[in-house]
């Protein structure tokens, strides 16, 4: 079997490094299921270095998976336009219909019938390594009614640096309103996260974009067929998820986000795609309204005017993925 050869060069304190090398190796024999043959971690004590999504910064630690430098492919923490994508070709491919979580919680629909025979899929993007907390609010008042007992159920997930503990908590919060997935899939796509990654290398982000396009193709086949058993190992321990959770809900908060005023058009495309209703347009200007949002950065990759910036993402570009439809 061949081995992954991984080599960093950075430095933290001894204990840490050892830490590293112990975790990172682990995380790539459970992803790749291939023995490593050697890490070499060292980080500056004062930098802050991304490792597939997780932050070593100021000798802080999260254990890292690598998939975006082994691959040497882009990352992807926050691709909700991407799942949709996902949903469309699923849905145009089974002739079953697609709901838009979104549209879900705007028009208070915590109803869901699925009939007796018919399938019922989540498709999600994975935020800090677990579910958005639009849908982790949505299980809070939801109500699955299915009618008979022949009905397959599957989770996919898009990602990009990695997937987390998000197909594992996926299985564990639907367990508690009654949904037990056949199948759990991921599809790896582009890293939107503009604060850290950097977005203006189209020819990457098209690799990035083809991957995803084609596993896409492959998971619509296998849940054609309704395939069982599909699942992939836990990324992170559950402290590591526990962190990540955490870090995602201090950051979740809307005053991090800043209107570059002489930039802004006044079109109002960012308050009309808030999946929360968190922006709102006064006197032409959009107006966070919401103490935290879900941090879909929809409203930042979106703005044609590149008006909005989140923790001085603008540097590094905006993306869209140019086969999604953008909201009107």
């Amino acid at each position: 079997m061949p081995m992954i050869q991984v080599k960093l060069t950075v430095s933290l304190r001894e204990e840490q490094n050892v830490r590293l090398h112990k975790d990172i190796t682990q995380a790539v024999v459970n992803i790749f299921h291939k023995p490593v043959e050697y890490v070499m971690v060292n980080v500056e004590p004062e930098a802050d270095l991304w490792m597939a999504g997780e932050k070593l910064a100021k000798g802080a630690y999260v254990s890292a998976a690598l998939m975006g430098e082994i691959n040497n492919a882009d990352c992807d923490a926050f691709t909700a336009k991407i799942s949709e994508l996902f949903a469309q070709e699923l849905a145009k491919a089974t002739g079953e219909a697609m709901l838009p979580l979104k549209d879900l919680v705007r028009n208070n629909k915590y109803e869901i019938n699925v009939i007796e025979g018919e399938s019922l899929g989540i498709v999600m993007p994975t935020y800090w390594e677990g579910l958005p907390s639009i849908l982790l609010d949505y299980l809070e008042k939801v109500r699955f009614a299915f009618a008979g007992s022949e009905h397959y159920c599957y989770f996919v997930a898009t990602y990009g640096c990695d997937y987390g503990n998000i197909l594992s908590t996926a299985q564990k919060e639907f367990a508690k309103v009654g949904v037990h997935f056949d199948s759990l899939y991921a599809a790896r796509f582009v890293d939107n996260w503009s604060p850290m990654f950097y977005l203006k290398d189209v020819s990457r982000n098209r690799r990035a974009e083809e991957n995803g396009e084609a596993e896409t193709r492959l998971i619509v086949q296998q849940v054609l067929r309704k395939e069982k058993g599909h699942t992939l190992p836990n990324q992170m321990s559950a402290l590591g998820a526990a962190a990540a959770k955490a870090n995602y809900n201090r950051i979740r908060k809307t005053k991090r986000f800043k209107l570059v005023a002489d930039k802004c058009m006044g079109c109002g495309l960012c308050a009309r795609q808030c999946p929360l209703n968190a922006i709102e347009m006064q006197e032409g200007r959009p107006v966070w309204v919401k103490e935290k949002c879900t941090l879909c950065l929809g409203c930042f990759h979106r703005c044609p005017a590149g008006a909005i910036d989140y923790d001085g993402g603008l540097r590094n570009g905006q993306y869209v993925y140019d086969k999604v439809k953008l909201d009107d």
